[in-house]
């Protein structure tokens, strides 16, 4: 816990150098810093310690979760000094989260169409810097509006991103499944499979242009981009609620007629997760099977069932009993938290 400690100490020092800027600056308590490790390797790397966004937004995510783990140790251990640290760490990260926004709120570049966000606070010179948004999107602080406009200024052309299947779109399609916008996020993921992944031996380099007329090394965190996807499109947890996601953003053909998903020993910090969806769509039906886990810590569990066409949920069974807090509109339906273990489903469309 020390060294945890001393890292979080590191982080309230840059944050007391950040406010010295006045409070007006759009750069007032983002944290100064590297956007990525590389730049030590530059000519003059001290030039390049900036207040990038993405510093202050993985921060944030960084107080708000270590100071949840301290808080449960502390109370469990009855030990003040923890439970001080994680109220302090969580009070850090709000605070932190504040300053991040009134930043982003100031630097946004209004001028252009669509709107963009540059990764420095208030250098609008700056209008691309792909790690930067990345990060900002995996951290899951991000508001929609925020998220929908870093991804709108990289779809209407301002970055080559997706096209170029690189590893940081896991930051992406993590905000973007965050957000659930499941169009976006299959489209990127089966453009990267065809795009940035070879044929037969299935592996990855860095980036690559569509046609491969010129392309980085390989790269084991690009060949580890789909597999990460595709867990978070099968599983995926609420970064900022006690919220479980099963099946979020699955291809409708999936679950053609005859067809099933199925998911065992799926980890997440509730537990242990299983399902399995089984499609009898000849006959208007979608069977479910789900194990969740039994501890004190229960989320509530939203689980899409994404069918071919246009169908929608008609009714529900629930354990063999009829269940109406479901959304056909979305294919979503939702358990609460206190349904534990084995559930049987059956959606008629």
């Amino acid at each position: 816990m020390r060294k945890i400690q001393g890292i979080g100490n590191l982080f309230y020092g840059l944050r007391e150098e950040s406010k010295k800027f006045p409070a007006e600056d759009p750069s007032y308590g983002i944290i100064r810093g590297w956007s990525e490790h590389d730049s030590s390797l530059r000519e003059n790397p001290y030039g390049l310690i900036q207040p990038f966004f993405s510093n202050s937004a993985d921060a944030c995510r960084g107080f708000l979760d270590m100071g949840q783990v301290f808080l449960e140790i502390g109370r469990k251990t009855a030990d003040k000094a923890l439970t001080a640290e994680g109220n302090r760490m969580v009070r850090e990260a709000g605070e932190m989260k504040q300053d991040l926004f009134a930043g982003i709120q100031k630097s946004m570049r209004t001028n252009v169409t669509p709107p963009s966000l540059p990764p420095v606070a208030g250098d609008k010179t700056r209008v691309f810097q792909e790690r930067v948004y990345s990060e900002m999107m995996q951290s899951g602080v991000l508001t929609r509006d925020m998220a929908s406009a870093i991804t709108r200024f990289h779809s209407d052309g301002g970055s080559r991103l997706v096209s170029r299947g690189s590893f940081l779109y896991s930051g992406f399609g993590y905000g973007v499944l965050q957000h659930d916008w499941v169009r976006e996020f299959l489209l990127s993921y089966y453009s990267i499979m065809a795009h940035g992944y070879s044929r037969g031996t299935w592996t990855s380099v860095e980036s690559a242009a569509l046609n491969m007329s010129r392309y980085a090394p390989y790269c084991t965190p690009s060949q580890l981009l789909i597999p990460v996807l595709t867990k978070w499109m099968l599983v995926f947890e609420d970064p900022n609620e006690p919220v479980l996601w099963l099946a979020k953003a699955t291809p409708q053909q999936w679950l053609e007629n005859g067809k099933k998903i199925s998911i065992s020993g799926a980890p997440t910090r509730f537990g242990m997760v299983a399902y399995e969806l089984r499609s009898e769509m000849g006959k208007g039906k979608v069977y479910g099977t789900i194990s969740l886990p039994p501890g004190p810590s229960s989320p509530t569990v939203n689980i899409r069932i994404r069918v071919p066409g246009d169908r929608r949920m008609q009714s529900i069974l629930v354990n063999g009993k009829p269940w109406k807090d479901f959304d056909p509109a979305q294919n979503i339906i939702t358990l609460p938290p206190a349904i534990k273990g084995r559930v049987i489903l059956e959606v008629s469309y």
